[in-house]
């Protein structure tokens, strides 16, 4: 045991855990325990998903059209 010890002590802890048996199932136990908090948060607003779809989306080609027009104005504005 000891020999294994001086072993792991010449890696970071996370590299040891990694390489110990068990570890992957641990690993997936957490990863499917996992609950991210900005589902909840947009869980709770009242938007309906569609909603936020659209939103998003919305927003995504206004950003889309204004650098557009920039560019545009950029090469009028050479010429």
């Amino acid at each position: 045991m000891e020999y294994i010890n001086v072993i792991n002590s010449c890696f970071p802890e996370e590299i040891v855990r990694f390489y110990s048996p068990g570890y992957p199932e641990t690993l997936l136990d957490k990863v499917e325990e996992y609950s991210p908090q900005m589902m909840t948060v947009l869980r709770e607003s009242s938007q309906t998903n569609e909603e936020m779809q659209t939103e998003i989306i919305k927003a995504i080609v206004k950003d889309e059209l204004s650098t557009e027009s920039e560019s545009a104005a950029d090469i009028a504005g050479q010429k």
